[in-house]
């Protein structure tokens, strides 16, 4: 009896698959290592336009080739934290740029066609790149290594999980306080070198649209946080406070291309766009402080809840969502609320009565009848008198 035997076309096919993706990853490995190789014959020969030390050269040229590779390979692999993925993408990127650019540069002034046109700066730039590749790279790679394992650690106070829990809070405010002062350095120097006001009018623009947008964003940020957090708030309040932080948004970054602009000599001087901006800048004071005024008063005055609140807390305690009242109630209850603390501030700087003494000072009058009184009283208990 014979067994007859037919090959499935279905395995015959996915064989057929596989050897093909096999061949294109393997074909995706060469040219990525021919890649790295000319990148890193590119570095290495840049080095030397450069006058750089051959152990410094080989140490770039290497350090380009196995930062992508080590870094490429990190973010890549299947087991490992979100954090260290993040961190190795982050020095990967870094890596790619600067051995790309080093090698653009590099191809630029060995061509003969390319190199008379090349700008000067673009050799400067190139040359102090190059000297700072090693240590740009270095400090991205220790990051990399270090901060993911220092994040996954826990905190013995109990305040976060973990290390990175505890970066990712404070590390908004610090991005948040760095963004601020590189945006007021600017409203500075487009101040001085642009609007060309006095020094009370510059510190007041620069301090009121800073304030303007950190007032906004915490107002925007705080609605965002109960929506999210309790399921109920204000729309009214977080569209207002929303359009208006991307206003103050939009003019700041306005502002800080015109300093640029300014720093780097491309600005026309002539443009009447440049009018408008000036005009707004000096005028940013009053318009911006009468906006936060104005917008204070309205979102106090205009309720629009949304969402469901929450029928208990963590604690177990129901919520009570208060009634929503009418639009001339609110304004009467936020007209007597203030007319109330003004009463309150108008009694406690008033000055105080001071208290008469309780013996007070008799006048002749008043002693003599006071005598006639007390003649007759002691005679009737027995004690002396004048007859």
């Amino acid at each position: 009896m014979k067994i007859l035997t037919q090959n499935n076309p279905d395995e015959k096919e996915t064989k057929n698959q596989q050897l093909a993706h096999g061949f294109f990853s393997l074909s995706v490995l060469v040219a990525f290592v021919s890649f790295c190789g000319a990148m890193s014959y590119a570095v290495w020969h840049l080095g030397a336009f450069y006058a750089q030390p051959e152990p410094f050269r080989w140490l770039t040229a290497g350090g380009c080739a196995l930062g992508v590779v080590g870094h490429g390979a990190a973010a890549t692999r299947a087991k490992g934290t979100n954090a260290g993925r993040m961190m190795h993408g982050i020095s990967l990127g870094t890596w790619l740029v600067l051995s790309v650019f080093l090698a653009a540069v590099y191809m630029a002034t060995s061509s003969a066609v390319l190199s008379a046109e090349l700008p000067p700066e673009m050799v400067s730039i190139g040359r102090w790149v190059y000297s700072l590749a090693f240590g740009i790279g270095l400090f991205t790679s220790t990051l990399a290594l270090v901060v993911p394992s220092a994040a996954a650690n826990p905190l013995e106070d109990g305040s976060h999980a973990t290390i990175g829990a505890a970066l990712s809070k404070f590390g908004e405010p610090v991005v948040i306080i760095l963004a601020i002062a590189a945006s007021s350095l600017h409203l500075f120097s487009f101040g001085v070198n642009v609007a060309r006001l006095d020094l009370f009018s510059i510190v007041a623009a620069m301090v009121i649209a800073d304030l303007a947008f950190l007032v906004a964003e915490k107002k925007t940020i705080s609605e965002l946080k109960a929506r999210h957090e309790l399921g109920r708030y204000d729309r009214f309040d977080l569209v207002m406070w929303g359009v208006f932080g991307l206003l103050v948004l939009a003019y700041l970054v306005l502002v800080n291309i015109y300093a640029v602009r300014f720093t780097s000599g491309t600005l026309n001087l002539s443009d009447p766009t440049l009018r408008t901006v000036i005009d707004f800048y000096a005028a940013s004071p009053s318009i911006l402080i009468l906006c936060l005024a104005a917008l204070a008063l309205i979102t106090a005055l205009v309720d629009s809840p949304a969402g469901v609140a929450q029928e208990e807390d963590d604690d177990g305690v129901t919520i009570i969502t208060p009634e929503r009242k009418s639009l001339p109630a609110r304004a009467a209850g936020y007209i007597t609320k203030q007319r109330e603390g003004f009463d309150e501030l108008r009694m406690a700087i008033k000055p105080r009565q001071v208290a008469a003494p309780a013996m007070a000072i008799q006048m002749p009058s008043q002693k003599k009848a006071v005598e006639a009184i007390v003649e007759p009283a002691a005679e009737v208990s027995g004690g002396t008198s004048k007859s």
